[in-house]
């Protein structure tokens, strides 16, 4: 069934179909797009829901109306049921957002970076804070280390200043950031060859040694070219 086509016809818009579903309708799309293409959709409700909307082709649009309250009244109402879990809502809205098709490649690399790292102590704390400051975890102030409350501060002054457009520059901070960037790309982006060059070079050339690794890099980067 070409289910868009269909709907046309039913006379019913896809943004209300969206709306109702509870859903983006990039989402909606990629769903009818699975559904469509014999794809399991990843969300179970969704895809109960389009086997049960969406099997039956020639549908009149009484019966479509039909089935339409149906999955309104039971269907959609079993899925916001309050016994569900709160971690099982976030694990299908996780879902949900990784299938839109609109969602850039560089923010799911973020992402993911984010829950490969999860197991390391800076990304738990980072974690933490924001829950704390959206109000998604109770704040017990007398059980902070010294640490938390040295990160928690410097985490909430930056955000905030940010925000206010008030926020300076520490000038060694940021010529670090940049010196880091351009180190990790070149790593990252580096032929296995080259890579053993550099990571050699920089082990092995003395303190005081006027070879001015940069400029490797440059040359190796204008080699692979």
């Amino acid at each position: 069934m070409e289910i868009k086509r269909t709907l046309k016809n039913l006379d019913v818009r896809i943004s209300r179909l969206a709306n109702d579903f509870g859903i983006s309708r990039p989402t909606l799309d990629t769903y009818i797009d699975m559904y469509e293409n014999g794809k399991t959709i990843p969300n179970r409700l969704y895809q109960e829901i389009f086997d049960y909307l969406f099997s039956t082709e020639n549908m009149t649009n009484i019966e479509f109306a039909r089935k339409y309250d149906y999955v309104k009244r039971n269907l959609l109402q079993k899925g916001r049921d309050p016994g569900e879990t709160r971690e099982q809502t976030i694990r299908n809205n996780i879902s949900d957002f990784a299938m839109e098709k609109n969602i850039g490649t560089e923010f799911l690399e973020f992402i993911n970076l984010f829950i490969r790292n999860r197991n390391v102590e800076l990304v738990q704390k980072i974690s933490e804070y924001f829950n704390y400051v959206n109000g998604l975890k109770e704040l017990d102030a007398d059980t902070l280390t010294e640490k938390e409350i040295a990160l928690y501060s410097r985490l909430y002054h930056t955000f905030s200043k940010y925000q206010t457009d008030s926020l300076e520059t520490d000038k060694d901070s940021y010529d670090s950031f940049i010196e880091k960037c351009q180190r990790v790309y070149v790593k990252k982006n580096a032929s296995s060859a080259n890579l053993e060059v550099l990571e050699y070079l920089e082990k092995n050339l003395p303190e005081d040694s006027t070879i001015d690794m940069e400029y490797v890099k440059k040359l190796l980067e204008k080699k692979e070219d």
